[in-house]
């Protein structure tokens, strides 16, 4: 993509805080090629990378469970509560316990409280967004990412536990995500990108008009959807339809990742296509989760083209940060956002 000036100028300025802040995608890249994907197994690492601690906009309740602080009141965060049980269980297999810790088990008796009957995990606050025709999501807002993690965890779960509660909570949460935007759910299309796309599935990690596209949060519903269709020794509760539409938002994603690049690196999401004249947004953090994203769905669809942004956006922070020093470097793992 041809870019302005001005778009080059915040595109080095983005290269420049992501190479300031220390972040580093090899760590996890170097966990994936040695670990075989399992959609029953450590998501994505969470077990051995992910943390949790106490501070300034995250406190826990009495039974250990993780609330988010805003400047309005405390909340249980679905997406926060989703991944603390995901870390936690990828901790259960990896040391071979067979006990839910007394956190996680709060924490799940929480999130299958906060399900609606609908299947939608609804954020409990108001959230300002960054689009210019949707200034703020308010209450009772949903989220493609909220529904498709979900599932990833539902699949873990009941394959370490064998609890039909988890299936039931899964097949819910796939038949919400998979409502139409416009009759209240997470699907949409990518018509706002151009009309010609218009049967191009996709799942919004924000609900927008026009739609933004959230990298990240997109490819998180389609891992969300492929372990769901894997979930083993389960019938009739919608593996087959996760299937189908992981399929079709690989061939979404396809279409996307041209958009998202922008001077060789990942913007956050697509509104500086659907919004003209708005500069890219870039989440600079994020950039290292696209790399490792794209590198999973590589794993699991075997399409090139994952592997040829993956490879291309992580040759972009290597030169911009890395090269020629070859050693990874060694850090703490940090709490996932």
């Amino acid at each position: 993509m041809k870019i302005s000036p001005a778009w080059a100028t915040k595109t080095a300025t983005a290269r420049e805080s992501y190479c300031s802040a220390g972040y580093d995608y090899r760590l996890r890249i170097g966990y994936y090629a040695a670990t075989p994907y399992n959609p029953t197994g450590d998501y994505l690492g969470y077990g051995r990378y992910a943390s949790f601690r106490a501070g300034a906009t995250l406190t826990f309740d009495a039974n250990g469970v993780p609330q988010q602080v805003r400047a309005d009141g405390t909340y249980y965060n679905p997406i926060t509560v989703i991944q603390f049980l995901l870390m936690h269980h990828g901790r259960m297999l990896n040391s071979g316990a067979t006990v839910m810790p007394g956190p996680m088990a709060a924490a799940v008796a929480k999130l299958l409280e906060m399900q609606s009957d609908d299947g939608a995990l609804r954020y409990p606050f108001d959230f300002p967004y960054h689009s210019p025709t949707t200034p703020k999501l308010y209450a009772g807002w949903v989220s493609g990412m909220t529904q498709g993690q979900a599932l990833s965890l539902f699949a873990r779960l009941y394959a370490l536990t064998a609890d039909p509660r988890y299936l039931d909570a899964g097949r819910r949460a796939l038949n919400f995500m998979v409502i139409p935007i416009e009759q209240g759910g997470t699907r949409g299309t990518l018509k706002d990108l151009h009309p010609s796309l218009s049967d191009y599935v996709t799942f919004e990690e924000y609900v927008a008009n026009p739609m933004t596209y959230t990298l990240n949060g997109f490819m998180y519903a389609a891992v969300g959807l492929h372990d769901w269709s894997q979930v083993p020794q389960a019938h009739g509760v919608g593996q087959a339809m996760a299937a189908e539409y992981y399929r079709e938002s690989v061939k979404s994603l396809r279409q996307i990742l041209p958009y998202a690049e922008v001077g060789g690196f990942s913007a956050y999401d697509l509104s500086h296509v659907t919004y003209p004249g708005r500069a890219p947004h870039f989440g600079v953090s994020y950039h290292r989760n696209h790399v490792e994203l794209l590198t999973v769905l590589h794993v699991l669809s075997g399409d090139n083209v994952f592997k040829h942004y993956s490879d291309s956006w992580a040759y972009v922070a290597d030169t911009a940060c890395y090269l020629p020093k070859t050693p990874a470097r060694s850090h703490a793992p940090r709490p996932i956002r």
